[in-house]
């Protein structure tokens, strides 16, 4: 089994939404019995799909985590690692 998950699931904070829902998938998985890995990608490089309009206006793009350095996954790329796990 593979899930995709997030950065958001070694938070311990249950009480973000988003980190709840990792962590309880994450717990899931671990406890099902079967074989398993977990694909934490930090961030698609299809999010940057949205940031035309942002350059139309000016040559900066903001987003939540300021100054931190996120490397772009392709998301083909995260598929490909999942099947090899799987087969």
């Amino acid at each position: 089994m593979a899930l995709l998950s997030s950065q958001a699931a070694v938070a311990t904070d249950t009480a973000n939404a988003v980190s709840a829902y990792m962590i309880d998938s994450g717990t899931a998985v671990r406890e099902s019995g079967l074989a398993w890995t977990f694909l934490r990608p930090a961030a698609f490089m299809s999010n940057t799909l949205r940031w035309p309009p942002r350059l139309r206006t000016r040559d900066v793009v903001s987003d939540t985590f300021g100054d931190a350095p996120i490397a772009g996954i392709d998301r083909v790329g995260t598929a490909a690692v999942a099947a090899a796990y799987l087969s």
